[in-house]
């Protein structure tokens, strides 16, 4: 994520860049971060959330693209998260440099403006994108498959990911490139972030708890839905169940299988053995698979980091004289850029099963090789 955790006037965390507004939080403005020893060993944690944060999300990236399998519409998602992960934390050697640097800012004013617009940027196409996942889980839980494919068709599902980038570049970067604000070095963290002290401030950082706001309530309502949806199919999946048992007078295990309808609903038995390896659909019901449902807890433990490492932060914003103590905080909200690729390496069955390929150099076991991985090979 983002060191515009560390912003003087709030270009916040990966995710959240209003929280850290100095003229929003007067209580830590006295605060300047000079101690040499401090900056040392702020810019250690912060080389090392670099090299984890590049080779785990370059890991997802590079799964994507030689595994077939990976390519689904979520997974357009997961790959525009892993990007704005894998910007942010290019961007923090630059901000170590200022951080170590004992005469003032090292970095062009240039180069210096270019970072804090990317980290700007990666911050709200995050949150963006976040949100954009939670829809997309809640569609393919509660709909039937044809309305999912019709909302996250190709065209759509790039107009989304081009949405969620082009926002945050048009109204929170460009204005304060043309001359509306201003990102640049900020002296009080040493770093290269939006400039609080401006007098155009106060409109971005609105504007970026706008959107937060937002896409916490689309994210809330989302996962709402998908639960208590997984609620009410659970009960008729185990409803079904007992009724096939009840009538099961050959030892054999079967599953009766209803389709709930407005006008009626009808059934037929199978083995359980042989119903569909993704989902049980009908013009009606749909009862998710084992897998869909494993991916959408994967995804929602994502967002739950997002929320675990924006709580203490915000907490200590609210505590006078803190600004110390906070740029410890905000390394949580940095380190959350490193998060996605462990909860997908340890949790989702198909990346495991690629980044445990690939880190073993074992490219015959990589499920469904893409064209381009098979060409590569050749």
């Amino acid at each position: 994520m983002e060191l515009d955790i560390l912003s003087e006037q709030g270009s916040g965390h990966h995710r959240n860049i209003s929280l850290l507004s100095s003229t929003a939080q007067p209580a830590s403005s006295g605060f300047e971060f000079t101690d040499y020893r401090q900056r040392i060993a702020v810019s250690v944690m912060l080389l090392a959330i670099f090299l984890i944060g590049v080779v785990g999300n370059s890991l997802v990236l590079v799964a994507v693209a030689v595994s077939q399998k990976l390519r689904t519409s979520t997974n357009a998602f997961v790959v525009s998260l892993s990007v704005t992960d894998l910007f942010s934390c290019l961007g923090l050697p630059f901000h170590v440099v200022n951080v170590l640097s004992t005469t003032g800012p090292l970095l062009p004013d240039a180069l210096c403006s270019i970072i804090g617009g990317i980290a700007i940027s990666s911050a709200i196409a995050s949150v963006i994108t976040l949100a954009l996942i939670a829809i997309n889980r809640c569609v393919i839980i509660t709909t039937e498959r044809r309305t999912y494919e019709r909302i996250f068709s190709t065209g759509n599902m790039t107009a989304m990911i081009l949405f969620s980038w082009v926002f945050p570049l048009t109204t929170m970067v460009l204005p304060q490139v043309a001359g509306f604000g201003r990102i640049g070095y900020t002296k009080k963290y040493k770093l290269c972030l939006m400039d609080g002290d401006n007098r155009y401030a106060f409109i971005y950082e609105y504007l970026s708890a706008f959107i937060q706001l937002a896409c916490f309530i689309i994210i809330v309502v989302a996962y709402g839905k998908i639960y208590m949806c997984l609620r009410q199919k659970m009960f008729f999946a185990r409803r079904t169940f007992h009724i096939s048992n009840d009538g099961n007078t050959d030892g054999s295990i079967a599953t009766t299988t209803t389709t709930f309808t407005d006008q009626h609903s009808t059934s037929q038995t199978t083995p359980r053995h042989g119903r569909s390896s993704d989902a049980w659909e009908g013009n009606g019901l749909k009862i998710p698979s084992k897998r869909e449902i494993q991916i959408t807890r994967n995804l929602f433990y994502v967002i739950c980091g997002f929320f675990v490492s924006i709580v203490p932060y915000a907490i200590t914003m609210t505590i006078p004289n803190s600004g110390r103590v906070l740029v410890y905080i905000a390394l949580l909200l940095c380190a959350s850029s490193i998060i996605n690729p462990i909860i997908y390496g340890f949790n989702h069955p198909h990346f495991r099963i690629v980044f445990r390929s690939l880190l073993g150099c074992d490219f015959d076991r990589i499920p469904e090789p893409s064209p381009f991985f098979r060409a590569l090979r050749k």
